[in-house]
């Protein structure tokens, strides 16, 4: 995946394994990064939109600058000593991710379905949501603190 031009770049179909590399200043759109594994990788300044990040491994990512994850598929992956403040994750679908030692304070989440993702509530500290996304919410603490909800 070499891209020196200035615009936008796609990446289709590709098997990703990346490890002690920065992407930087850059902007992808509409491409497949389904069971990539990125392992202590630097995101500056990047514009993931549209992509797909099924069955992904984050570990060890860390961001620096503006970066954003926009209308993107996240499902079922596992995201584990990432460092990812104030980043976004704007209008992406999370179900089945998990998340495990993560630093997201001052991540935007706005819009991003969280019915299903897996993480213990410490992980989500700091995150900025819509009123929409309380009931999600709702369930991810009522399934993290073993409460027992009825109707009687």
């Amino acid at each position: 995946m070499d891209h020196t031009g200035s615009g936008p770049f796609r990446v289709r179909g590709c098997w990703v394994v990346a490890r002690s590399v920065t992407i930087e200043r850059c902007a992808i759109t509409g491409s497949r990064f389904t069971g990539a594994r990125l392992t202590d990788v630097r995101l500056k300044d990047v514009l993931f939109d549209g992509c797909r990040f099924d069955y992904a491994t984050f570990h060890r990512v860390t961001a620096a600058g503006s970066v954003a994850f926009t209308d993107c598929t996240l499902t079922n992956g596992a995201w584990s000593s990432c460092r990812l403040p104030r980043i976004a994750l704007r209008s992406c679908d999370l179900a089945g991710l998990e998340l495990d030692s993560c630093h997201l304070d001052g991540t935007d989440l706005r819009g991003s379905r969280l019915k299903g993702l897996k993480t213990p509530l410490d992980n989500l500290r700091g995150v900025t949501l819509g009123e929409g996304q309380l009931p999600d919410l709702t369930q991810l603490t009522v399934a993290a603190l073993g409460l027992t909800v009825r109707n009687d």
